[in-house]
């Protein structure tokens, strides 16, 4: 069974970005990193592969809403990165949203994660940042380590005063989830609304 890290935070904060930076240190020696993004509101596989054309069936929402989850129908939707081989990324496809599929439910998310956990030596979910997405809770609570990524500036801090009383069950070991500063933008918001201001 491979170690599963788990990445949430804020919008904008760099998770799929750490998330890839992650893998590539992860499979240094050639041990095998799969990275699952499950934020339907912002597909990555276009992202990630741009070249690529991937069909929906390609989707991880195929997978999250299918009648029985196995381990062989994880490795089908698994696509390898040409330039890192021990890389595998999965997600949405390009033109998918959060009203593609029907909603997620527990089990599911626990079984795909559990099934996914025995193709490689790393599992990295690629959490969105809305915890009513319920993949994201899943795989906090699922996770061997979780890493909690903020922008240091108040968005990033209103952003975890939000959340934190969703996570205070003990399943979620909140208080030992790692924080690490992600991207800031070199200005607050109200900067900004001046900025606006003085436009118009």
């Amino acid at each position: 069974m491979s170690k599963i890290i788990t990445v949430w935070g804020n919008p904008g904060c760099g998770k799929s970005m750490f998330c890839c930076n992650l893998a590539k240190v992860l499979t240094a020696g050639k041990e095998k990193a799969l990275i699952i993004n499950a934020d339907s509101s912002t597909p990555m596989l276009p992202v990630w592969m741009p070249e690529r054309i991937l069909e929906a069936s390609a989707s991880i929402g195929n997978v999250l809403t299918g009648l029985e989850i196995n381990t062989a129908l994880v490795a089908e939707r698994v696509v390898l990165l040409k330039e890192y081989p021990f890389i595998g990324v999965m997600g949405y496809a390009a033109g998918e949203n959060p009203f593609s599929y029907p909603e997620l439910k527990y089990e599911k998310i626990r079984t795909f994660i559990s099934e996914a956990s025995r193709l490689v030596d790393f599992i990295i979910l690629d959490c969105s940042s809305n915890m009513l997405n319920f993949f994201t809770p899943t795989a906090i609570e699922a996770a061997d380590l979780v890493v909690r990524i903020i922008t240091p500036d108040l968005r990033g801090l209103n952003y975890l005063r939000a959340h934190k009383p969703l996570l205070t069950d003990e399943k979620f070991h909140y208080r030992d989830h790692l924080t690490l500063a992600g991207l800031a933008r070199p200005f607050h918001a109200i900067d900004e609304m001046d900025h606006l201001d003085r436009r118009l």
